[in-house]
């Protein structure tokens, strides 16, 4: 990792942390931390959900905490309740929004130095004063965790998700000011970011063949406007696109709504969640009534989705477990009732998400494979669920790059699934690739 680089990100975040937290002392006597901040951040809650109702609008649903049954304050309701505000001009002005836009980006502060900037730097601890714990010089050596394990001393990690997973420091989870400072170990070389496009509704496609879903894989996709014309309607997506042209489209609040929807229907999310997702997500406060009828008009273009969808879900409550195919590895999901209920979005998503990463996985390894046959010294280090990076020498640029064309394309775990379901769809892939000049 560049060192200089996240320190520069520590004293960027640190200071704005201690600038935030003087503004909202001196302008309303409000702490941000310390003593006397969670008084203060739970009556902003409530102050919020008053001035909503003063001005007569419809507040959304909002997490409480199990100890006490108040208003949580976490990031999803207080984006909630920024994006109802904004709706409303005297929402916009008044006190209580700007105290929730300062208190929001506090906490994004915190965030950002508490989970990883002072870990590694500075070390953990309750005042970070464990500097044994500090994990980078100028390389940091993540523990990798390929199936739900532990190391000798005890330290547990892995996911049930058939995903490889990394602790000290979490590289998967870096946010991108922190994932840009890492950088290649090779003088003059180049850092290739690869990830899979869509992967995973490519791979609920080719499971359940659903006949729209793998028809519109076959060729170039664009489901998500597909699905933002379920929720808002074929004339505005179509006026919107004529006004103010495809390339502003795609990158439009309500595409990204449409894109919202495809992923929460792989975990056959219902319509207040849907309602919740568009609200803390996009922004768009928008009727639970007009969610559900969305989400009826989606399931009735993807019956075939749905079919498979219920089948998997009797035979993970029939027997207990769900084995991905070919490799035979499993995930157990047993217990009551209650648990089975909590499950379902898990157990729904589990053999999408999972062949997903396995794929990945496969890709990884095979390339690594043809690295060393082909005698060079390109490395592989880093693993993000559907995508990984690639570091790279400068002479090896070339080879790199064609090699990465033959794998990706078609991992070999992807050619067994295919074969084995006697059905095939393409993958796409993006390339993000950074010249990195330094001294040796």
């Amino acid at each position: 990792m560049n060192q200089p680089q996240v320190q520069d990100l520590f004293n960027k975040y640190h200071h704005k942390r201690e600038r935030l937290g003087k503004i909202a002392l001196a302008k309303w006597n409000f702490h941000m931390g310390g003593k006397g901040s969670e008084k203060d951040k739970r009556d902003l809650m409530y102050n919020a959900v008053i001035l909503l109702d003063t001005l007569g609008m419809k507040f959304p649903k909002l997490e409480k905490t199990k100890a006490k049954g108040d208003f949580s304050f976490c990031v999803e309701n207080r984006n909630a309740l920024l994006n109802a505000l904004r709706t409303n001009p005297q929402g916009k002005m008044s006190t209580v929004h700007k105290q929730l836009v300062v208190v929001g980006q506090y906490q994004d502060c915190s965030k950002l130095l508490d989970s990883y900037l002072y870990p590694l730097l500075i070390g953990r601890g309750k005042k970070h004063d464990d500097h044994s714990t500090r994990l980078i010089a100028s390389v940091a050596y993540p523990r990798w965790y390929p199936v739900p394990s532990e190391f000798d001393d005890g330290a547990m990690g892995g996911t049930k998700q058939a995903r490889i997973v990394c602790k000290g420091p979490a590289v998967q989870t870096f946010p991108p000011d922190i994932k840009a400072a890492i950088t290649c170990r090779f003088p003059n070389g180049y850092l290739i970011w690869w990830d899979y496009s869509q992967i995973e509704l490519r791979i609920a496609a080719l499971l359940s063949h659903d006949p729209l879903l793998f028809a519109e894989y076959q060729g170039k996709p664009d489901l998500h406007t597909k699905t933002a014309r379920l929720i808002f309607g074929d004339r505005f997506v179509d006026n919107a696109i004529a006004t103010d042209g495809l390339d502003v489209w795609k990158d439009s609040k309500q595409r990204f709504a449409g894109k919202t929807m495809n992923f929460l229907m792989l975990n056959l999310g219902g319509a207040e969640r849907l309602q919740q997702t568009l609200m803390q997500d996009v922004g768009l406060d928008y009727p639970i009534e007009k969610c559900q009828t969305a989400i009826d008009a989606f399931w009735t273009r993807h019956a075939g989705l749905r079919t498979w969808h219920l089948e998997m879900q009797t035979f993970i409550r029939k027997h207990g477990y769900f084995e991905l195919p070919l490799i035979g590895q499993s995930r157990l999901f047993l217990g009551g009732r209650k648990d089975q209920e909590r499950s379902s979005p898990e157990s729904a998503n589990l053999p999408i998400q999972a062949v997903a990463a396995v794929l990945t996985q496969s890709a990884q390894f095979h390339l690594w494979r043809c690295f060393k046959e082909a005698g060079l010294h390109t490395l592989v280090p880093i693993n993000i669920y559907d995508a990984a990076a690639i570091e790279v020498p400068k002479y090896e640029i070339h080879a790199v790059r064609r090699i990465m064309g033959e794998v990706l394309l078609s991992p070999p775990y992807y050619q067994d699934l295919c074969d084995h379901l006697g059905r095939r769809l393409p993958l796409e892939y993006a390339v993000k690739e950074k010249k990195l000049v330094r001294k040796p």
